[in-house]
Formats: structure tokens, sequence, C-alpha cells
């Protein structure tokens, strides 16, 4: 709207643009209008985030765990797909001790930072010796069939 009515009525961009903005206000300061979407943007994103988190959560973790095992539970992240890697992962023990894994992998497609997320959590759990216990993994990659 404000390149529009710069175009119209011969207005520099930011008049332009002050003018929508203060007409889209109402009442309110361009302080208070900005303030205020920029409170709806985090409450929304918020939201967003705490739903995917709880999503994820029920994905991979099983409603009934062996209680004689330890668990470890891991995942990927390449944005874009090939390019920087994230991997991630959580070891918990027979007593309920959690090691929780979090770290750039650097620059990989999807199926190589699964095998490393994989990796970080068998190597987390052969440096705490979780034996006699068993070790049960639990993963949610989709790409197991493309992975090499």
């Amino acid at each position: 709207m404000s390149r529009r009515l710069s175009k119209l009525i011969s207005l520099s961009a930011h008049t332009a643009l002050t003018l929508t903005l203060e007409k889209a206000a109402g009442a309110q300061t361009l302080v208070e209008l900005v303030s205020a979407r920029h409170r709806e943007r985090a409450a929304t994103e918020h939201a967003r985030s705490h739903r995917e988190q709880a999503r994820e959560a029920r994905k991979v973790r099983p409603a009934i765990l062996d209680a004689a095992a330890w668990h470890a539970w891991f995942d990927c992240s390449a944005h874009p797909n090939p390019g920087k890697i994230g991997i991630g992962g959580v070891l918990e023990s027979l007593d309920g001790d959690v090691v929780k894994i979090s770290t750039l992998a650097g620059h990989g497609d999807s199926c190589e930072a699964e095998y490393l997320a994989l990796i970080a959590v068998l190597e987390a759990a052969v440096s705490r010796r979780p034996a006699p216990a068993r070790l049960v993994i639990h993963g949610n990659s989709q790409e197991q069939s493309d992975c090499d």
C-alpha cells in the first residue's frame, strides 16, 4: 500500500510507509503497533515450537519402556539437504540419569547426519558402560532405504 501511495501522490517511500502504518495503527502509536506485532509473533512462535516438540516426543518415545534397559534416542537435521547438519540425542540410564547430546556436525546430507547422531549416542553409552544392562535405541528416520 505504501508503494502505491508513494507513486500516486509523489511522496517519499519513508513518508508513505509512515502514513500507511499510522493508518493501520489507528489510535495506537507506531511503537505500540510494532510492539504488539512482536509480542504476537513471539507468542505464535513459542506455541508452534511447543507443538512441534510435543509432536516429535510422541513420535520417538514409545509409551512403555523396557525398565531393564538403558534407552537412547537420536535425531538430526540438515538444512538445506545437503547443507549444515546438526545432531541430537538423549541417553537414559536404568536409574533415570539423562545425558543430552546436541551439536553442529559440519556439512552433509540427512543420511550422514542420522548416522552421526546414532554414533554419538552409541559413543555416549560406551563411555558410561551400561553393561550388563541392555541398550535400546530409538530413532525416527523415514529415510532408511535412501541411506547407503
